[in-house]
């Protein structure tokens, strides 16, 4: 018989995989959302995330440095490589849903897999490409970048070469093949026309399709590029040479994360980005449905939208993002994998608070909480701001009840009295009435 924690995932999984359900709260800091995580105390023994993706039964897949792990919301099974031998996939590079929901799978080898409809089946012209990325354009087309054959998109069963330039050859898994003897291998089985080229000259790793239709890529050593008339150009963007992420967002720009930090391709002050993320090496970004930007990076996990920025402090490394078709955050770290969505009701943990439980608590007109701890003090929350205040040693007495209107409290303590309390020019000012009084 299962027992009541087996049942809680059990429900946990049917909520957060299945069931319709509102996207992010973006009002609330990423610390107030509900989040469950799985690492190697709770079954994830997959090692460094590194994608996150889900098909249309509901399975989220998982790429991580050791292979490839699909997750039913209460198990993790790795997936082994299609064929009698049982081979392991190998570390996963990236994953995308394709058009009819097919799952791609790109290798750290450069190889690609296929999952469709219950069958997981390995790429057969396509293992010679040499993938190193794959995005989804904004018609839903697949695009890949290939060390042999440059930019490609797919559509219809069919790849189509998207640069035409003067390069002579590449290499493949260590062997030579040019544009031409490509072209003869594939031509009967996909009816790619291929072409030579020459730049980026430069293993892609990202992808992005902004609003006005242009192609951008991010290489591995040389920059980034764009697609126009059949040339990849450099940007006029001065950027650092190695690029990790790209991400075009519903305004227009694109956002580029790199090793030093996180630049906007547009030069505007309304679209600068915050300190935090200037000098921090990016991994992940996402826009989610509700327009709010992710960014993971190696000092944790940021949210940024209308409201401001929200940094969530218990992650200190995210590499992978992505949201699933409820609206829930899943965040990807070298520890293992993370979900975030919302709850009926929201739970505030400020540091430093080990009380389980919290006495007297009062909402002034601006939105300030102020709470009394049954430890004994009196704090106040507003956003992701906290304080204590220690005036008339109220961190030392119990606070009874709170009330009040705008800028000013009455406390009512255990051992001092009656406490005024008043906040005017960025500080409190207070008054104790005792007995005596």
């Amino acid at each position: 018989m299962r027992g009541p924690i087996t049942r809680l995932v059990l429900l946990f999984a049917v909520i957060c995989l299945t069931c319709p359900a509102y996207a992010i709260d973006p009002n609330r800091a990423i610390s107030e959302y509900l989040r469950e995580r799985w690492f190697g105390d709770r079954g994830f023994n997959g090692g460094a995330v590194t994608a996150v993706s889900q098909t249309p039964d509901g399975y989220l897949w998982i790429g991580t440095d050791k292979g490839l792990f699909r997750f039913d919301g209460s198990s993790f099974q790795a997936v082994q490589r299609p064929g009698p031998a049982h081979i392991p996939i190998g570390p996963v590079r990236a994953l995308m849903i394709g058009p009819q929901g097919t799952l791609w799978v790109v290798l750290q080898s450069t190889q690609i897999l296929r999952y469709l409809n219950g069958n997981f089946e390995a790429g057969h012209d396509e293992a010679e490409f040499g993938i190193t990325s794959i995005a989804s354009l904004r018609d839903g087309t697949v695009l890949l970048s290939s060390l042999a054959l440059g930019p490609l998109q797919y559509r219809a069963n069919r790849y189509q070469v998207l640069l035409s330039s003067e390069s002579s050859a590449a290499t493949v898994n260590g062997n030579q093949i040019t544009a031409d003897n490509m072209s003869s291998r594939l031509s009967s089985a996909t009816g790619v026309a291929t072409h030579r080229f020459a730049e980026p000259n430069s293993p892609v790793d990202a992808m992005a399709e902004t609003t006005d239709g242009k192609l951008w890529l991010g290489t591995r050593d040389r920059g980034l590029f764009y697609i126009s008339q059949g040339q990849a150009l450099p940007s006029a963007k001065k950027t650092p040479a190695k690029i990790n992420c790209l991400l075009a967002l519903r305004n227009g720009d694109l956002w580029i994360g790199t090793d030093t930090g996180l630049m906007p391709l547009a030069d505007s002050p309304a679209k600068s980005i915050p300190p935090p993320l200037r000098d921090v090496p990016i991994f992940a970004m996402l826009q989610d449905r509700d327009g709010n930007v992710w960014v993971g990076t190696a000092g944790g996990l940021f949210r940024l939208n209308e409201h401001g920025v929200s940094v969530d402090k218990d992650n200190t490394e995210v590499t992978a993002l992505f949201e699933d078709r409820v609206g829930s955050v899943w965040v990807g770290s070298p520890h293992g994998i993370e979900c975030l969505h919302d709850s009926a009701f929201v739970t505030y943990s400020p540091p430093g608070l080990n009380s389980e439980s919290s006495g007297a608590i009062y909402v002034d007109p601006y939105d300030r909480v102020w709470y009394a701890p049954i430890e004994g003090g009196l704090r106040w929350l507003k956003g992701e701001t906290n304080g204590i205040v220690t005036n008339d040693l109220l961190s030392q007495d119990v606070i009874y009840s709170i009330a009040g209107s705008k800028d000013d409290l009455w406390l009512a303590r255990q051992q001092g009295g009656l406490t005024h309390l008043r906040f005017t020019g960025g500080s409190f000012v207070s008054k104790t009435y005792t007995e005596r009084d």
